[in-house]
Parts: C-alpha cells; structure tokens; sequence
C-alpha cells in the first residue's frame, strides 16, 4: 500500500507498513540538501519535486565508505544527503519525533540501516534516520572552519526536519536528537554549538561524548591526505590551490590517499591507525569539547546519556585474529589512558561511567533535568563471535529499535524477556523525546550532583513481567573525579605555557 506526506516542496509517495495494528508510514531516500559540492558546506534542498512528486520507497545513496566485503574498495556516493523517516498513521495529534544520528567511527554506516517501524509503530513517536557525509570527505580538516562538513550535514537535516515533520504528523517542538557511538559524539558537538540551538529541545546519548581531534593532529592527517591524493604542491601553494585541486581529483583517487593517510606507519599496527572524524576548527568547533562543556556552552536542554557494561570490550582489539602478547595489550591500553600507569584500572569501568558525566554536571548546574543509565543486556546476535566482549559497544542499538538483530533482516531472535527489554526501552526513549522524561522520578530519578543515580537496564531470562530495572550509584565515581581533575591540570599546563 502506498502513502503520501504533503511537504513545503511538494508530495512525498511512500509506503505503508503493517506493525500489529498499527500502520506506519515509511518514506526512504528524501532529500534534504542539495547534492553537495565537494568540501563545502551543505546547501538546504528548496526545489519544487519535479511534477510536484516525488517516490520515496527507496532508500537514497549511502555516503561513501569503505565495502561490506573484504578488500579496501568502496562504496556509495557523494550524491548522498538523504534522510528517511517513519510516522505512524493516522494521527490526530502531533507526535513526539525522535532524529537519529548513526554510529560508524565516523567512516562508515546510513540512516536507512536502522529500520524504525516499531519504534515508530509501538510507542506512537515518529523516528527520522539521516545520512551525513563520511571519512575524508566529511571531516577533513582544510584550514580554520573548513571542516566537520558531516556535522554540517546533519544539521542541515535538523533544518529540514523542523520545516517538515508536521507534514508527517511530527511535532517539531518535541525534537529529540540522539545518537549512537560517533553519532552520540555530534548529538554532543551540536549541544556545544550554538548555530544548532533551536533545532531540538531534548539530546539522548549512547556510548558517546563530545570528542574532537586537535588541530594540530588533524592538520598532519590533512597534509597527508593532500599528499596522497597528489595535491601536496597545490597545499604548498596556498589559497584555493588545493581544494582546486581536491575538487578535480577523481573520487577512486581520494578513497586511496585517505586509506594511504589513515594506514598505519611504517613497523606500525592498527593501534597506530588514524581516523578522520570531528575536528577542532576554531568555528563548528572553536575548542576542545571538554573545555566547551567546563565554560557553560552546553545548550540548556534536557540530556540522556549511558554507556554499557563492558563498553571498552569493543575497542580491545577486536579486528585481531590471533593470540595477542601482554606487551602489546598493555601499549594499546596505554594509548588509550594517555599512557598514564594505572596498573589496576578497568578500561570497561572507565569507559562505562566517565562520558556522560560532564555534560550531566554541566546541564544540572545549570538547572537542566539529566539522566544517565548503564545498559547491562549482551545482544543475542554477539553469539557468532569467536570472542565473547560482553555487553559491549553497540549492544544496545537492536533493542532500541527492536529489531533483534544490528542488521536488520526482516526477523527477530528475541526470547519474551528481551521483548520486554525492548519495548521498555523504546517506550523511555519515547518519553524522553515527548516531555523530557523517561520515567517517574520515583522509578528513574534526575542526575544530581554529588547523588549520581543511573538506571541499569537488564533482564532476568525467567522474566515474565516488565523488566525489573534498578537504581546504583556508578562504583567508579572517584575514577571519574581523577579524570577530571586530570583534565583541569592540562588545561591549566597550557595556559602557563601560553602565557610564559
């Protein structure tokens, strides 16, 4: 069955899905920006559809990324700025909209992986999925505020969801952005960026904090990546001569020299890999994130945050298929610590409290309601791994859309008790999203500081009624107070240094 969505630019054509009983409006592959213009900032989409039309039963272009399949080739297209979004139908009130932002290291991943029928169908919220340009080209430092063009993008299509959702039964006063791994990292940047105020009233975060690579290092990779691609002279040159240049190489050609200047060096491993993600570019992002939340920039909305469990699990090598030696599990490690000597110290702890925890004591000081959990429920679809990391990076993301599986084919391996999982879930995501709240305060009480309660998201597997979630207080809080006194000493270290 077909449906239709009258937008300011004319009729959307999509489809209609049956989730239960209830039908849900699923439209693929709109634009929101026009195809963009390599290394430049997104330009809004304001054209009439051609015939007043357009078909949106099919999801857009992926952005381009690395293959699925083994091998270092690519995928995808520059012509990418899509968005998807699921509605429920009908409607007589406006709904709740929840905007998703995708996970991926920043290089790879699309808005139409995550199907968000039920989410949209069982909790009455209408759910938008956005794509945003990917590795090199999205977030290659060129110079001052020429950069983060993917954080650009996804903001462009936080415009276009403000203008349109109505059409779709969307209440765009009741925006929430969130966002998993990279993705929770921009919800972070754009709670930091004040050419994003006013486009959501409330940000949810999984697994992810506002991180932003150092000038100076993203230079580097830069003048790597213009070397690589044969624009190394044109850098030399100055002026526009390289984004000239940039502009005129063929796309195979700048997929190598990014895979060339993100390769570990020579004797290196993958431990040594680079990324290009966000950036500190004096504009988007005018500082480091950690300095941006300590000075009050954060903007006064309602936060969510958590990690999970064994979150570091994840990052503990595993792309390696071999035994690994003590000597090179213990520098991993340490690179991830700064290579501080904490001999006793859990990464997984580290990681599964510290992220949220600073923007929470920020928007708490400022009288803004925070929540934080720990998502403690390993995914079903883990099992096929010769490994077991646990309940670790991305292991929630099946439950949130209720999907039973990261890629999504149709089926669901939920036993009863996980559905209920689900379904919780979905439904204080939802919550969040309509009125800033996901739970009574008696069953999942506001951060505070100095009582810093999280919900612990889990399951028993004789469980026959809603999951029995709990209260705790994080047991690494002093972890965390380490952490950030290290930080003020940094900062305070530079500011000698800067001023003598």
């Amino acid at each position: 069955m077909s449906a239709s969505a009258t937008t300011r630019f004319g009729m959307l054509h999509g489809t209609a899905l049956g989730e239960g009983s209830v039908s849900v409006h699923q439209y693929l592959g709109v634009p929101f920006a026009e195809p963009p213009r390599r290394f430049a900032d997104p330009i809004d989409w304001s054209a009439p559809f051609e015939g007043g039309v357009r078909l949106a039963m099919r999801p857009g272009s992926v952005c381009v990324q690395p293959t699925v399949t083994a091998g270092d080739g690519f995928q995808g297209s520059e012509d990418c700025l899509f968005l998807n979004v699921w509605a429920p139908a009908p409607s007589t009130v406006p709904l709740p909209v929840l905007f998703f932002v995708h996970g991926g290291d920043f290089l790879s991943g699309s808005g139409g992986e995550y199907n968000s029928s039920r989410l949209a169908a069982r909790h009455r919220v209408v759910v938008v999925t956005t794509n945003y340009r990917l590795g090199a080209l999205g977030w290659a430092r060129l110079s001052e505020g020429r950069a983060n063009w993917g954080l650009k993008d996804q903001r462009s299509a936080l415009r276009w969801v403000r203008s349109n959702i109505a059409a779709f039964g969307g209440d765009p006063r009741r925006l929430c952005i969130f966002g998993e791994s990279a993705g929770a990292s921009s919800v972070a940047l754009h709670l930091l960026s004040p050419a994003s105020r006013g486009l959501f009233g409330a940000a949810l975060m999984e697994s992810g904090s506002p991180i932003a690579t150092p000038a100076g290092a993203a230079e580097e990779l830069a003048a790597d990546f213009f070397r690589h691609s044969g624009c190394g002279e044109a850098q030399r040159r100055g002026g526009q001569a390289v984004l000239s240049c940039l502009r005129a190489a063929p796309i195979a050609r700048l997929w190598r020299a990014a895979s060339a200047a993100t390769a570990p060096p020579p004797g290196g491993g993958f431990l040594d890999q680079r990324t290009f993600a966000s950036v500190v570019d004096g504009v988007e992002v005018p500082a480091r994130p950690f300095e941006l939340v300590a000075s009050g920039a954060l903007a006064r909305v309602a936060l969510l945050g958590g990690t999970n469990t064994d979150e570091g699990s994840g990052f503990v090598l595993p792309a390696v298929k071999r035994p690994l030696s003590a000597a090179a599990y213990t520098d991993y490690i340490s690179k991830l610590t700064l290579r501080l000597e904490v001999p006793r110290a859990n990464l997984s702890d580290v990681l599964a409290v510290y992220p949220p925890r600073p923007a929470a004591d920020n928007a708490n000081s400022r009288g803004n309601r925070a929540y934080l959990y720990r998502f403690d429920q390993r995914a079903r679809d883990d099992t096929s791994e010769p490994v077991d990391w646990g309940v670790t990076h991305g292991s929630e993301v099946p439950f949130v859309f209720e999907r039973g599986s990261w890629i999504d084919s149709g089926n669901t391996s939920f036993t009863p008790a996980e559905r209920l999982l689900s379904v919780a879930i979905g439904g204080m995501w939802a919550a969040f999203a309509s009125r800033a709240q996901p739970l009574p305060p008696a069953a999942w009480p506001a951060y505070r500081n100095g009582s810093e309660a999280q919900l612990v998201l889990s399951i028993r597997e004789d469980a026959t009624a809603p999951p029995p979630f709990r209260v705790e207080v994080p047991p690494r809080a002093r972890e965390c107070d380490f952490w950030e006194r290290l930080q003020a000493l940094v900062r305070d270290k530079e500011q000698r240094v800067a001023a003598s």
